[in-house]
């Protein structure tokens, strides 16, 4: 069982997608780079509505820095190799998540975060961060959640929310795709 969106106080939604915030850093994906580049980082995702790929892939969008000279060549050989693609002034760069991840990937779209590999997430993120928490199903975070929300969390609980296709998928997420046609998608 997963808590819902609307049930969480504790890892909901701010400038960034879940994919930036948890699943970027643990396919070991780094964009400090990106700063010698004149782009700008924007959001990870998890795929795109109107540029649909085989398998699992990770989206990266960036945006240019208008007031320098674009250097498009620097941000693609930081990133050699990858396929990318524009979206208005933006660039996406996509990277193929490789078999050994996922069944990751699946459990994070599912919101079954405490099932990812226990060492990687604790050497990622350290006990005073709430994804540490919430991957390792941590006492502290189940008490906090209990009092909060008023509810007894059992062992079969996860302490944070599903992600949301709505802020996961890219078009979807910049307003390009209607609500009312929301297609089948990979994200359960």
């Amino acid at each position: 069982m997963v808590l819902s969106n609307k049930e969480s106080v504790i890892w909901s939604y701010d400038k960034h997608t879940k994919t930036t915030g948890l699943l970027m850093h643990y396919l070991g994906i780094s964009i400090r780079d990106v700063k010698r580049t004149n782009y700008k980082f924007v959001d990870a995702y998890l795929g795109d509505m109107n540029n649909p790929r085989e398998g699992n892939n990770l989206l990266l969008r960036f945006t240019p820095n208008k007031e320098l000279i674009v250097k498009f060549d620097l941000l693609l050989k930081l990133y050699s190799g990858k396929e990318h693609y524009m979206i208005d002034d933006d660039v996406v760069v996509i990277f193929p998540i490789g078999n050994k991840y996922d069944k990751d990937v699946e459990r994070f779209k599912n919101g079954e975060y405490s099932k990812l590999n226990k060492h990687r997430i604790e050497y990622l993120f350290g006990d005073d961060d709430i994804r540490y928490h919430i991957c390792v199903k941590s006492e502290e975070l189940k008490e906090r959640l209990e009092d909060e929300l008023g509810i007894i969390v059992t062992d079969d609980m996860e302490l944070g929310p599903k992600p949301n296709p709505e802020k996961e998928i890219l078009n979807y997420a910049v307003g390009r795709i209607p609500k009312g046609s929301w297609p089948d998608s990979n994200i359960s």
